[in-house]
């Protein structure tokens, strides 16, 4: 090799180029950034970096007709049977989350433009058995959030909203409707929901006895014992109406 073609000794090595991600595409990028200066004292829970996907499985198996969730104490889609991942499911948010209640009454899931109202009988349940915790927003429809678990820190945030989820909504409480690798142990009254009690109007003491200047005549007992009689019977009565369409907790 000719002399020219060699590198002088002691010159510099020339600078290699290194190519990184945008910040904006780099989703590790905006990870471990500190929460607002001051958060208000009606945020329950705050993650700095979470993902939220819309999906709607197909049940495979749902419940029997007979045993419609609105006869439930809760909404029940169906029982370990749906996965907890969709080939039509879509990112609708990556963003800080809070949940947070509003004027101290109703929570509330916020986080990039999904605003969503936490009623009290919301349903959650840990899907992976870490961080990924799906919510049911309304009949087989859901979010699932995720968050990190990889540091300390991210493991601490995921015990903390695993607190929080209890208090503002049922939390792995109902008997969950996805496949997982995992079983929770539910309490009794969630394995076989309580059927709601049936709605019965109300007497008026002024109508338990009919006044006794009746226009068919006889005397107040008389008319007390026929009263009785017919009422035993079911005449002129609702009968089996019931309020359960009324009672049942309004769909998200």
């Amino acid at each position: 090799m000719s002399e020219s073609l060699r590198e002088p000794v002691g010159q510099t090595p020339s600078i290699r180029r290194s190519f990184t991600l945008p910040t904006k595409l780099n989703p590790l990028s905006q990870r471990g950034s500190a929460p607002p200066a001051k958060l208000s004292e009606n945020v329950i829970f705050y993650h700095p970096s979470a993902k939220i996907v819309h999906f709607a499985p197909r049940a495979l198996a749902p419940i029997p007709s007979s045993s419609a969730p609105a006869d439930f104490d809760y909404p029940v889609d169906t029982i370990e049977s749906l996965p907890w991942r969709s080939a039509t499911e879509r990112t609708v948010a990556t963003a800080p989350l809070r949940l947070e209640r509003v004027h101290g009454l109703t929570a509330f899931l916020k986080c990039g433009n999904v605003v969503h109202a936490i009623l009290k009988n919301s349903q959650c349940w840990c899907v992976d058995g870490v961080s990924k915790f799906v919510l049911r927003i309304r009949p087989l429809t859901y979010y699932r959030i995720e968050i990190p678990h990889e540091t300390e820190e991210d493991k601490r945030l995921v015990g903390d909203l695993k607190v929080a989820l209890p208090t503002i909504l049922r939390y792995e409480v109902t008997p969950c409707p996805f496949k997982r690798a995992f079983t929770v142990e539910l309490p009794e009254d969630a394995m076989a929901p309580r059927r709601k009690r049936a709605w019965r109007p109300k007497e008026r003491k002024d109508s338990l006895y009919p006044a006794s200047g009746s226009s068919q005549g006889g005397s107040p007992s008389e008319t007390r014992s026929e009263w009785l009689d017919s009422a035993s019977t079911g005449e002129d009565t609702d009968g089996g109406t019931t309020d359960d369409c009324a009672l049942a907790p309004p769909e998200k």
